[in-house]
């Protein structure tokens, strides 16, 4: 009897699924030398007075152009749904992304006009290698290691407490737990996404 209520316990705890919330901030980033290069740089087919651009590109790096979101995750063992709720954008400039993404098998892939909603061929972007540093951060209660990839332009917290299939939508590799936040950097926007609603059910 004590092993029939182990392999329920066991069961139940396998088919465990998850809708979470994550909120996100991207925002602008000026590094001095692109604003340099920007400042210098001249194109035969935009005409902008040099003062007129000096102007813009020292507002942005004063004030950064900035945008919220929240992202909803449907996590379970078959599969991981992540959906952009654009009805809570908020801030300065909008950002295209996807509508909703499949994780599954740490591949990610785009939303389609197929009988399952999504692409068979995953997105192609270049897989990043994560490092492990010695900083951990809480996120919901939860104790996260942090990663850092090679390139230095990505930054994941991770918890062990819960399943690697609960993930708002970043590759991990080899990284086993639960991603509750990540930091991404591209070119000039960096991009911040962390757990602030938690839920499961059975």
């Amino acid at each position: 009897m004590m092993s029939l209520f182990l392999l329920a316990g066991l069961t139940n705890l396998a088919q465990k699924k998850y809708v979470c919330e994550f909120s996100d901030t991207t925002s602008t980033i000026l590094p001095d030398s692109i604003f340099a290069q920007l400042l210098t740089s001249s194109r035969s087919d935009i005409e902008i007075p040099p003062e007129v651009m000096q102007q813009f590109l020292s507002q942005m790096k004063e004030k950064p152009l900035f945008m919220a979101q929240q992202r909803i995750v449907n996590a379970g063992i078959d599969k991981t749904i992540i959906i952009i709720d654009r009805s809570s954008r908020g801030g300065n400039f909008i950002s295209e992304t996807f509508d909703s993404v499949l994780y599954k098998n740490d591949e990610l892939f785009p939303d389609s006009t197929s009988a399952s909603g999504f692409s068979v061929l995953p997105i192609s972007i270049p897989r990043k290698d994560f490092l492990s540093t010695v900083n951990t951060k809480v996120i919901m209660n939860y104790k996260c290691q942090e990663y850092i990839s090679t390139d230095s332009t990505c930054r994941i917290w991770v918890t062990t407490e819960l399943p690697d299939y609960l993930n708002p939508g970043i590759r991990k590799g080899n990284i086993k737990g639960a991603v509750l936040g990540f930091e991404l950097k591209e070119n000039v926007s960096i991009t911040k996404s962390f757990l602030t609603r938690f839920g499961r059910s059975l």
